[in-house]
């Protein structure tokens, strides 16, 4: 075989190796079942709708990004949080929480009520402390799934890790 054939015939092969490969495996949701935020992406919102100052009926609103294992952005988690009780004198209320987490292939919903440790007002902070969501279902690949969710947060970073117990279908 002359040289030219052979090079040719080495790219032909280098081609189709990539080809037959694909693309570098995408991220699954499904078999880790764990993801994890930081403050990337964080947006947050408080929706003063009653009196002034806390009280119930407002809402803290927010997003921020969800991430795999390697810091990659797979998808964002977005909440509404209102105000369903107040204590006398006190600026730490209770909140009932919808939560969905947008994947590429579907949103998982939830819910859960959570105490705060933070000021109602301050956006500027991460302000939820429960750990435990419940799975109300989904859509897309998440249409029948539910179960639960519970978080972690790393005590000097602030960047919690969610590990969902539901069954993928």
């Amino acid at each position: 075989m002359t040289p030219s054939k052979t090079c040719a015939l080495a790219a032909v092969l280098a081609v189709a190796a990539v080809y037959l490969a694909g693309p570098a495996a995408a991220f699954e949701f499904c078999s880790e079942k764990t993801l994890y935020t930081t403050d990337a992406g964080r947006q947050v919102t408080f929706v003063d709708v009653g009196t002034e100052g806390p009280s119930i009926g407002d809402q803290r609103i927010g997003q921020k990004d969800l991430l795999d294992s390697a810091g990659e952005k797979v998808g964002v988690f977005r909440w509404v949080a209102t105000i369903v009780q107040m204590s006398e004198g006190e600026d730490k209320p209770v909140y009932r929480v919808k939560k969905s987490y947008e994947l590429e292939d579907g949103i998982l919903f939830g819910a859960a009520i959570d105490n705060v440790k933070s000021p109602v007002g301050d956006t500027s902070m991460v302000s939820i402390v429960s750990g435990q969501t419940s799975i109300l279902g989904g859509v897309g690949r998440f249409a029948n799934v539910t179960g639960t969710k519970r978080h972690e947060r790393h005590p000097d970073t602030g960047a919690f890790t969610y590990h969902f117990d539901i069954e993928c279908e």
